[in-house]
């Protein structure tokens, strides 16, 4: 049987990470932020890979209308690609930060390129009338030493989630979608779902097809709100609400929670 190319590329990646191991990623995890304070009764929803032209004006209707605010990660070529989404953001009070310029696997490029994909994306964001972004989540979760030193240069904060992912991308449906975010939920949490692809340029594109995740966004929010958790933004989670460096670190190194190809739960 001859497997895909993205299948094997994905094998490769990780056997890549594997080598480089430990090392690299140890000490950037202490600095790494995946969850708020643990007495603090607010959750951040954040969405990654967006902006997306079907999907996303839909779940900023529903954050609306249940006057709530969320985080996008966005990536920059959509970000540039569908400027009037980012406005919109901005305008409903969510916050709009970084996914990379094209979802790269910033820990396999070279400083530069990284450096370049950040700085590229947050022009995009502010070109399209957003404040320059605070916060970097890396695509699929991967960091390094130097990622997190890079990003922290340029005034981004790297951070991840607490929330195992619901592997929201691959349409399991929207029940399993909700039950497994809910799972995981405790004061201080992050939960991720996707409102684009990668970084795809989404416009009727099926592969963007995120209608489960617009199902599960109006459902989860109706039921973090009974649980009596208060919806907020990345930046008012970590900025007004502080935590001590102990609580705000991944809760073990994670240094291969690499998603998207089945691998243990990290995508974004």
């Amino acid at each position: 049987m001859i497997l895909p190319v993205s299948t094997l590329f994905n094998a490769w990646f990780l056997a890549v990470l594997w080598v480089l191991g430990l090392p690299l990623f140890a000490v950037a995890h202490q600095h790494v932020l995946s969850r708020g304070a643990a007495d603090t009764p607010a959750v951040a929803l954040t969405f990654d890979d967006g902006p997306n032209p079907d999907a996303t004006p839909q779940i900023l209707t529903i954050l609306e209308q249940a006057h709530v605010q969320a985080t996008f990660f966005v990536v920059g070529r959509c970000a540039q690609a569908y400027p009037d989404l980012i406005a919109r953001m901005v305008r409903d009070g969510d916050a709009v930060e970084n996914h990379s310029w094209g979802h790269e696997k910033t820990v396999l490029e070279l400083p530069r390129a990284f450096r370049r994909s950040l700085q590229r994306t947050a022009r995009a964001i502010e070109a399209a009338g957003a404040p320059p972004p605070r916060y970097f989540r890396p695509p699929y979760g991967a960091y390094a030493t130097w990622t997190v030193k890079q990003a922290q240069s340029l005034g981004e904060r790297v951070v991840r989630w607490s929330v195992p992912l619901s592997g929201d991308w691959r349409q399991p449906g929207t029940d399993i979608i909700v039950q497994r975010s809910l799972a995981g939920v405790k004061s201080g949490g992050i939960v991720v779902l996707h409102d684009g692809d990668e970084g795809k340029l989404c416009a009727g594109t099926p592969a963007c097809d995120r209608r489960q995740d617009i199902v599960a966004t109006a459902r989860l929010i109706g039921e973090l709100q009974a649980r009596h958790f208060r919806l907020v933004t990345i930046p008012t989670l970590f900025e007004e609400h502080p935590v001590s460096r102990n609580v705000a670190r991944d809760p073990v190194p994670n240094h291969l929670r690499v998603d998207r190809s089945g691998h243990d739960g990290s995508s974004a």
